[in-house]
């Protein structure tokens, strides 16, 4: 038997899907109608990190954290590049605005980034998708498990001030905090 779905047929799965995708402001997630889409990529990602420290042991945060951060480098160039074909040069503001928002939008969850003298954290109040699988399975680990979130914001923020940054997820829901907080400073350990 040979499947493939005719343009009738995704053009149907469309119109459900933006009619029953809303934002729950409150827990911060995108949902399909009353299932959270993030969890679907939470467990996904879950799934990979378990599966990588499984074959290769501690490690596997290190290597999830390198594959990740040419992604957030690209997302910074093609956000800024969008706001120029605008006619506009973006301000820092601007794009960590749209990248908290386009965070939400496409399911990861909603976090807010903040920028203080010699730092800029980026936090997840609900939780970011590895840390809270852990907390939603009820299990608990000594150290944070978001390595993709830690590494797609190292490149982000490395690709906006064009100088390299290191993070540490000093919080986790998977540790038994109440909320993820990743903290960038510039130079510092970067690799």
């Amino acid at each position: 038997m040979k499947v493939s779905a005719t343009r009738e047929d995704v053009l149907d799965v469309l119109k459900m899907y933006k009619e029953r995708v809303r934002v729950d402001f409150d827990k911060g997630q995108l949902m399909l109608g009353e299932l959270p889409i993030i969890w679907a990529r939470a467990e996904l990602q879950f799934n990979m990190y378990a599966e990588m420290e499984n074959l290769i042991g501690e490690p596997a945060a290190a290597v999830i954290r390198r594959m990740a951060k040419p992604y957030g480098a690209s997302f910074c160039k093609l956000l800024h590049q969008g706001f120029l074909k605008d006619g506009r040069t973006p301000t820092r503001e601007e794009l960590f605005k749209d990248v908290c928002a386009e965070n939400l939008a496409i399911g990861w969850g909603s976090i807010e980034i903040e920028e203080n003298p010699g730092e800029i954290s980026v936090r997840s109040k609900t939780g970011l998708p590895v840390g809270l699988e852990f907390a939603s399975r009820k299990m608990k680990t000594e150290r944070g498990v978001d390595s993709y979130f830690l590494g797609y914001f190292e490149g982000f923020l490395t690709a906006l001030d064009n100088a390299p940054y290191h993070g540490e997820e000093s919080k986790c829901r998977a540790k038994g905090d109440s909320e993820c907080l990743l903290v960038f400073k510039k130079g510092t350990g970067a690799r």
